[in-house]
């Protein structure tokens, strides 16, 4: 046994779990690069978790969203503070992760592109004011918070914070007089996957290839009827941010 275990930590430790460890020997280096430009690359051959494939968003058009950021070099673009900037956020605070989606709407190259994507688990209420004022003061005034308005103690908490009246009605929410944006997502949930949907078939949306998380929560996303199943959907937490940040481009 001593033998063994000591073979097995000499040996085996070396071997690299991904598909580089078979360029030349297993796998053809022409085959694999072929394969590198199919969404379950990643999956087949790096032994990522990447969810089933969705019925939504077409897997080609997916990969555009990327490629729209890489050759109109957006990376290369500082944040224009003239540009509008709208801040999906999808609070769970226990029952489901918080999911906060940052876009730019930039005039040229004519797009919007995402400059933040981030979920938090089991975040503390409090944290994330601070982190939306953060974004307040680095956006002002060109920044619009649109809010999944079903956690109505939490958008009272951010209008409080921003100085605006935290007693408001859905049909007086406006985006000429208000930074806080609350949606009733439970009606107007299919109409944002539609418009999401429309964002990245015109090739309307970029998104860099950092945001795993919510490139995944695009490929895996499953609906019916534009109801999304976020059971079958990973990261379904950025999915709902993004639709929210997008709508602001609707209703400004």
């Amino acid at each position: 046994m001593q033998t063994i275990e000591k073979d097995k930590n000499s040996k085996y430790k070396k071997l690299k779990l991904d598909y580089t460890y078979g360029l030349d020997k297993i796998y053809d280096r022409q085959f694999i690069e072929k394969k590198k430009l199919e969404p379950e690359f990643e999956r087949e051959y790096n032994l990522k978790y990447l969810g089933k494939i969705g019925n939504v968003f077409s897997p080609l058009l997916i990969d555009k969203t990327i490629k729209n950021y890489e050759e109109l070099k957006l990376d290369g673009i500082p944040i224009v503070h003239e540009a509008l900037h709208c801040v999906g956020i999808d609070p769970g605070f226990g029952s489901s992760n918080t999911g906060i989606i940052i876009t730019e709407h930039l005039k040229n190259p004519e797009i919007v592109r995402v400059i933040y994507a981030e979920e938090f688990e089991k975040a503390n209420p409090q944290d994330i004011v601070d982190l939306c004022y953060d974004f307040h003061r680095k956006y002002y005034p060109n920044i619009r918070f649109l809010v999944d308005g079903s956690n109505a103690g939490f958008v009272r908490q951010l209008k409080v914070v921003f100085g605006e009246n935290p007693d408001y009605d859905y049909k007086d929410v406006s985006p000429e007089s208000m930074e806080i944006l609350p949606i009733s997502f439970s009606t107007e949930h299919k109409q944002m996957l539609s418009h999401l949907y429309l964002m990245i078939n015109k090739e309307y949306l970029a998104i860099p290839e950092k945001y795993e998380k919510l490139i995944i929560s695009l490929r895996t996303a499953q609906a019916k009827e534009y109801s999304l199943d976020k059971e079958q959907t990973s990261y379904d937490d950025l999915l709902d941010g993004l639709r929210l940040s997008l709508k602001g481009y609707c209703i400004i």
